[in-house]
């Protein structure tokens, strides 16, 4: 392998650590307008509405398309429960919001 090639392969393994880091950042801080009581509110009821007003959903790792699909599903279903990831993402930044 030639010294530009080498250079290159360690480039591209040093950018995906960046984006790694990054991602995990993201996931380690708060969503903006993040809101405790409605949030710890979805978590007991896993109620649409509390789910709208828990936090920006634009300001996740998961997008607000991600969020409109739950809250969307659980609109039309009330007997849908949330998924498994959901409830874990929510309960994490409960547990933040306490340390912050």
């Amino acid at each position: 392998m030639k010294k530009y090639q080498e250079l290159e392969t360690k480039i591209k393994e040093l950018q995906a650590e960046i984006e790694r880091l990054k991602q995990e950042e993201q996931e380690e801080k708060l969503p903006n307008g993040f809101n405790r009581v409605n949030a710890l509110k979805f978590l007991k009821t896993y109620s649409g509405h509390d789910l709208c007003r828990a936090f920006y959903w634009e300001d996740t790792p998961q997008g607000d398309d991600y969020w409109f699909n739950i809250y969307d599903s659980l609109m039309n279903n009330p007997k849908c429960v949330a998924p498994d990831e959901v409830i874990i993402q929510i309960q994490k930044w409960v547990i933040l919001s306490f340390l912050e």
